[in-house]
């Protein structure tokens, strides 16, 4: 819940602040995992766009079908999603 974002997003800070890149991606997908549990959609969707923009810059193509397998439940889990 909220205790994983935290700690997902201070780890991620320090991580980032030494310049890191690699693997970036990877702990953006845990921390939309920790929004939607918490229903944060908005957020969650947020995390994912900048993982996928991280990722062009990475080249992690291996998490990319999990990123967007995950964007595709936030959209059907998200009450703001408008389908059709």
């Amino acid at each position: 819940g909220t205790e994983a974002i935290q700690e997902i997003t201070s780890s991620l800070t320090a991580y980032r602040s030494t310049g890191a890149k690699m693997f970036v991606p990877t702990m953006l997908l845990y921390l939309s995992k920790s929004y939607a549990a918490t229903r944060q959609f908005d957020r969650a969707l947020s995390a994912i766009a900048e993982a996928m923009t991280v990722l062009e810059a990475t080249e992690e193509r291996w998490l990319e079908a999990e990123l967007y397998r995950v964007a595709g439940e936030l959209a059907l889990n998200s009450p703001a999603t408008v389908i059709g």
